[in-house]
């Protein structure tokens, strides 16, 4: 666009001025229309490289390339979460991997090893989750608690016998990592079980009679203790207690011993 004189500007007219500027714009604008068809004309001649195809397999690869990372990546991810929830499926119940000794025995040492039924039983995960165990037969099995009761409970008539009755009762008042048995707990089961501590030793007969004496008054207060001395009489080596159910020590004292 023509630059002007600031001095000379005060002397033209102002129309002159504004028709000197329209002819300068529509001279510039006829010069863009005219490169744009130009432009336009020369499309035929523009040529498309020899390898274009190559290119475009090249870009097509490349993004197969990508998404196939992408994929194994999600692959990898799956199959680590899977072995980790079977991992913690085995560890939390390890008689489901029975058929698999080696496997069997890694789940179950690390079960004893991290406590893992003592967790479970604290938060109560074995209540939502039922663990299973290896029947006879062979075949898996949900765990289930046996209840003698007073009327199928027979009177012990030697030292083993006692302590297994004892080990039974107390079974039912306590939390331990795993319960297999119990016996129903009744004025008269108590009563059993004291007349069997006369078929024991003096070496457990003094603690176990002064403990039951206290279970006939309905104080249940030492089931942990009690059950523990009994359980290592019988070499225990799973199903240490570790504290005492106070639900089921709430219900034997209102059945029996709420005057």
């Amino acid at each position: 666009m023509k630059k002007y004189n600031k001095n000379k500007i005060n002397d033209i007219d102002s129309k002159e001025i504004e028709l000197e500027i329209f002819e300068v714009m529509e001279k510039e604008i006829e010069t863009d229309f005219e490169d744009f068809y130009r432009t336009l004309d020369n499309l035929d001649t523009i040529e498309l490289p020899d390898d274009l195809d190559a290119l475009i397999d090249n870009v097509i690869d490349s993004v197969d390339k990508d998404t196939n990372k992408k994929n194994i990546k999600k692959i990898y991810i799956a199959a680590a979460s899977i072995v980790c929830i079977i991992m913690g499926i085995g560890v939390y119940n390890p008689a489901l991997a029975y058929k698999i000794p080696i496997l069997h025995n890694v789940f179950k040492v690390i079960n004893d090893t991290l406590n893992i039924d003592s967790i479970s039983s604290t938060i109560g995960v074995n209540k939502i989750v039922p663990k299973v165990e290896v029947n006879e037969e062979g075949s898996l099995e949900v765990v289930k608690v046996k209840v003698k009761k007073e009327k199928d409970v027979v009177a012990p008539t030697s030292q083993l016998e006692t302590i297994r009755l004892i080990h039974d009762m107390s079974n039912g008042i306590i939390k331990a990592q795993d319960i297999w048995n119990c016996t129903e707990i009744t004025p008269n089961t108590i009563e059993m079980a004291l007349n069997g501590i006369e078929y024991m030793d003096e070496t457990h007969k003094s603690y176990l009679k002064g403990e039951i004496e206290k279970w006939k008054i309905g104080e249940f207060g030492n089931a942990k203790e009690v059950h523990n001395y009994v359980w290592r009489m019988l070499n225990g080596t799973i199903g240490e207690a570790y504290g005492i159910d106070n639900g089921n020590i709430k219900k034997i004292k209102e059945k029996y011993f709420s005057n």
